[in-house]
């Protein structure tokens, strides 16, 4: 909002003040956030700063872009606007000082508001291979087709479901192939019947094609449902 300046006998002073506190007010408001977020997730953004750091001149513009995809891979920050995280992107920015040719902020700050929204994929690599690691030992009951690729991405799914608590995760057919030993184009496909019978649901489209799209696990988290309980919330 815009300050209103105040004319002939004081008027749109109090306009101008209104204005002024409520830009003071939703600063405040952001600055608490930040400042919540910043210490709810101290570990995981501590990670994705050290993982996204340039190594060398000329990866600034690139590595902000990283930092950004590390960022959406939380999910108390996925959704947040940009403005929320610049402190997060100052840390990130001080931090790779001693590398960057770049030294002034606001070029960093700039990559960074463009880079946000530009983010399809993040940096969840990670939540992948710890999804992957407890799969095996968690298959999903209830789940009666053969086949051990196929059998293996819906307990993938799942898991990943239980790191991400309530947010939906991201998986892409090449991940989600690479991560069961299947091709793409046929993980794409036991993806879409996961999707069909509801064991998965399809939030957002991956976009442009290739991309990872956005899921949620729908079914029943443990193996203690019966099975009727499983095709009954499957059926919803």
């Amino acid at each position: 909002e815009a300050t209103v300046e105040a004319g002939k006998d004081g008027e749109g002073w109090g306009q101008s003040t209104r204005s002024t506190q409520s830009i003071q007010s939703t600063s405040s408001t952001k600055s608490t956030k930040s400042t919540s977020i910043a210490v709810k997730n101290k570990e995981e953004i501590e990670k994705a700063i050290q993982k996204t750091l340039p190594t060398a001149a000329g990866q600034r513009n690139k590595s902000i872009f990283k930092f950004a995809r590390a960022l959406k891979a939380i999910p108390d920050i996925a959704d947040c606007d940009a403005q929320t995280l610049r402190p997060l992107v100052e840390r990130w920015h001080a931090r790779a000082q001693g590398v960057i040719r770049t030294k002034e902020f606001i070029e960093t700050w700039i990559d960074f508001l463009e880079a946000w929204p530009k983010v399809h994929t993040p940096l969840d690599e990670d939540s992948i291979a710890i999804a992957l690691g407890r799969a095996p030992a968690n298959p999903v009951d209830g789940f009666d087709h053969e086949g051990e690729a196929v059998r293996l991405l819906v307990a993938v799914c799942r898991e990943l479901q239980r790191l991400k608590g309530d947010k939906c995760f991201f998986l892409s057919a090449r991940k989600a192939g690479k991560a069961v030993g299947i091709d793409k184009d046929t993980a794409w496909r036991y993806l879409g019947l996961l999707v069909a019978e509801r064991w998965i649901t399809l939030i957002e489209k991956g976009r442009p094609p290739g991309y990872a799209s956005r899921y949620r696990y729908i079914a029943p988290m443990d193996n203690t449902s019966t099975e009727t309980d499983n095709e009954r919330t499957r059926s919803k």
